[in-house]
Order: structure tokens, then sequence, then C-alpha cells
């Protein structure tokens, strides 16, 4: 069972990662790195991530979680009501208190297994 939540908790983190990164980063001649403006709302090919990962888990509450806030973000920039910037940001912010929290519960797991 413990082993089952591991390789879960694992490939739940990948995707995330993988679906949920920070936008890139371009090197400017300035030499800062700074985030690139474009809207991942727009990409079909990332709603179609976030799809393809509810359909192979749909019971997980964290992956639903995330994704009603990217529509709510997504809904708050079209109407100039967020930056994307500011979406993004909040977003990245949300991500990692879920990744926080899997990771917090993976320690409590772990220190379970080690009393029994």
């Amino acid at each position: 069972m413990i082993a089952t939540t591991k390789i879960r908790s694992l490939i739940f983190a990948l995707l995330l990662f993988h679906l949920a990164a920070p936008p890139p980063l371009v090197c400017h001649a300035s030499d800062q790195l700074q985030p690139t403006d474009q809207n991942y709302c727009h990409d079909p090919a990332t709603w179609a991530d976030w799809e393809s990962l509810l359909e192979k888990h749909p019971g997980d509450t964290q992956i639903r979680y995330l994704y009603g806030l990217r529509i709510g973000l997504c809904e708050m920039v079209r109407r100039n009501e967020l930056t994307i910037d500011q979406a993004q940001r909040l977003f990245e912010e949300q991500r990692s208190a879920v990744m926080q929290g899997m990771a917090e519960e993976r320690e409590g797991e772990l220190g379970t297994q080690n009393i029994i």
C-alpha cells in the first residue's frame, strides 16, 4: 500500500511539474531571467494534458483543485482582471503548496512505516 502511494505521488509530482511548471525563462541582454508572457490559457496541448490527467486520476481532489484554479485564473486573465504574470504566480504558489502537502504526507507515511 505504501509503495503504491509513493509511486502515485511520484507520478503525480512529475505530471504536475510538467503541466504546471513556471513559464519558460528567457535570457535578455541584461542577463536577468524573466518569465515569458506566453498565455498558456490559449494552448490546446496544455488543456489536453490536463484533461488526460483528470481522466487518469478521476478521484484525485488535488488535481481537480489545481484544474479548477487554472480555469478560474484563465477566466480572470480573459476579463483583464489579472495579468498573465499574476495568474502564473498565483497558480505556481498553489501548485507549490499542493506539492508541499504531498511531501509532508509522504514523510508522515514513512514515519508510520518506521514505527511498525
